[in-house]
């Protein structure tokens, strides 16, 4: 007989404004992977806009290196 895990409701931490963009889009995946009942819209704009500004970043930083 198949034995269902208890459901966990809790707040998840997103990582923090200095983590990679590899561990935040990580963390996107993860997040999209939840059930659609959950309140994650927001969160994901959220987490793509960080997404984007992290990209941002990394591209200054390689313009930078070739001045």
């Amino acid at each position: 007989m198949k034995q269902e895990l208890p459901l966990c409701i809790g707040f998840i931490d997103d990582p923090g404004p200095f983590s990679s963009l590899e561990t935040w889009e990580l963390f996107l995946t993860e997040v999209q992977a939840l059930p659609e009942w959950t309140l994650k819209v927001d969160m994901i704009r959220g987490i793509e806009r960080m997404i984007s500004l992290k990209r941002r970043e990394s591209q200054n930083k390689g313009e930078a290196l070739v001045r």
